[in-house]
C-alpha cells in the first residue's frame, strides 16, 4: 500500500514539470494562510532549494496571471503603487525634529531620483498578516 501511495505522490507532486501550480496558487489566495503555510509545507516535503524554486515559480505564475487579468479587465487604479513626491515645503512639525528633517530630505532626494515603489497588489496582499 505504501508503494502505491508513493507512486501517486510522485505522479502528482514529484516533479516540477508535472506539478499543477494552480493548486498551490489556491493556497496563496486563502486569506487564512497565504505564503506562510505554503512555504512551511513545501520546505517540510521537499529539500530547501527545490522548495525555494517552486515558491518562486508559483509567485511568478500568480503575478503573470494577475497582470493578464489586469490587462484584460483593467482597473480604475494602477496595479502598482507609486510614491507621490513630497511638496517643496516640509510640514510644520518636521522643522522641530532633526530625525524628521533628515527623513524628509531623504524622501525628497529619492523622489527626485525617480524612485517609485514597484510593489504590486499581489505583493501587498501576501505581505499582510493573515
Amino acid at each position: 500500500m505504501a508503494i502505491s501511495m508513493r507512486m501517486k505522490f510522485d505522479k502528482y507532486w514529484g516533479s516540477l514539470d508535472r506539478l499543477n501550480l494552480l493548486l498551490l496558487i489556491a493556497v496563496l489566495l486563502d486569506p487564512r494562510s497565504k505564503l506562510g503555510l505554503l512555504t512551511f509545507h513545501l520546505k517540510k516535503i521537499y529539500d530547501h532549494n527545490w522548495a525555494e524554486d517552486l515558491l518562486s515559480r508559483v509567485r511568478q505564475l500568480l503575478s503573470d496571471m494577475y497582470e493578464e487579468y489586469n490587462a484584460t479587465f483593467g482597473s480604475s487604479s494602477s496595479s502598482r503603487e507609486h510614491v507621490s513626491p513630497p511638496s517643496s515645503a516640509p510640514p510644520d512639525d518636521v522643522e522641530d525634529n532633526l530625525e524628521s528633517q533628515l527623513f524628509y530630505k531623504w524622501l525628497q532626494a529619492s523622489t527626485a531620483s525617480g524612485y517609485t515603489s514597484t510593489k504590486t497588489e499581489i505583493d501587498r496582499y501576501l505581505s499582510n498578516a493573515c
